[in-house]
């Protein structure tokens, strides 16, 4: 079993070390999957990428031509809420958020970065815990957005954690079972 702080800096360091074309072929591949995967969703939640998260760039711009309303997350207080996309500014943690306010209706689904992702289908982030807060009790299809080689990592999730419905990455989409 993997200690999480040493998984999250190696995960972190493969991430940065893709070459710029490596990585732009990548992330192609992963949005071309992620649009497959969500035809026909009427909305989203993204992500602003940062430190080699996969980036979400083509997805917004293509949810957006597609009339699908698309949210990004927005720290308030220490806790993370979906707003509309629009305006943006660099808010908590350096992190590119909308001006907008916070919006709590449903979401059809939550597209989110991760470290990595063990084969019970748990996401390790950064820590903060803020996604797992933000998905509790909400009825939300969650998918991670990774590269391959962050998938079946060795880690034990913790008992607030909140796995993940699916991960796609470059290879296609991966769903995970209930109870597993």
């Amino acid at each position: 079993m993997c200690e999480k702080s040493e998984l999250r800096k190696t995960m972190s360091a493969m991430r940065v070390s893709l070459s710029p074309d490596e990585k732009k072929s990548l992330d192609d591949a992963i949005c071309e999957n992620a649009l497959r995967a969500c035809a026909g969703v009427g909305s989203v939640l993204l992500y602003s990428s940062v430190r080699g998260e996969v980036s979400a760039e083509k997805l917004v711009e293509e949810f957006l031509s597609r009339d699908v309303r698309v949210y990004f997350p927005k720290v308030l207080q220490g806790e993370m809420f979906a707003a509309p996309a629009g305006p943006m500014k660099k808010g908590t943690f350096g992190i590119e958020e909308p001006l907008s306010p916070p919006y709590f209706g449903d979401i059809d689904i939550a597209l989110v970065p991760l470290l990595a992702l063990n084969v019970r289908g748990f996401r390790l982030g950064f820590g903060g815990g803020y996604y797992d807060r933000f998905f509790a009790g909400k009825k939300i299809k969650k998918v991670g957005l990774s590269y391959s080689f962050q998938m079946n990592r060795d880690f034990k999730e913790d008992a607030w954690d909140i796995p993940m419905d699916a991960v796609i990455t470059e290879k296609g989409a991966f769903i995970y079972g209930k109870g597993q």
